[in-house]
């Protein structure tokens, strides 16, 4: 979750210094970290099955249904913003060409607005995750 945030941070960066491929670059590393981590925890919920939350206190029960609010909030988010990207892609604020139609202003902001909330989501599962981590730990 961490690499999610460092490249939706960098992807931000860049499109704010107009720097449109990098942003896109690093919102596909972004997205490649999400899936690669939903495919990691699907593999181990097969394989080793669910955790026991029985042992869990109710805050680190409290802990994981918000963390688990917030990851699927970001792929909802995350799922938005890319499509409206797509219907961006060939606008001239993405390929720079005078001649190309200029994006539409309301699907600019909205995916502006999904691409925040996906990130914010995004630094808020990883500083739940962290609870959740150190719940194991300490369980262990």
């Amino acid at each position: 979750m961490g690499l999610v945030v460092g490249f939706g941070v960098r992807g931000i960066r860049a499109i704010r210094a107009n720097r449109v491929e990098r942003h896109r670059r690093s919102m596909a590393w972004a997205s490649f970290f999400v899936v690669a981590f939903l495919v990691a925890y699907l593999c181990k919920r097969i394989v080793l099955g669910g955790e026991d939350l029985g042992a869990w206190t109710l805050a680190a029960r409290l802990n994981l249904y918000v963390h688990e609010a917030f990851v699927v909030t970001m792929l909802l988010a995350g799922a938005t913003a890319f499509v409206l990207g797509r219907q961006l892609a060939s606008t001239r604020r993405v390929t720079q060409s005078a001649g190309d139609p200029p994006p539409p202003p309301q699907t600019l902001a909205r995916h502006r607005l999904a691409g925040r909330v996906a990130l914010a989501c995004a630094l808020l599962g990883f500083v739940t995750a962290c609870g959740i981590l150190g719940g194991m730990l300490a369980r262990a």
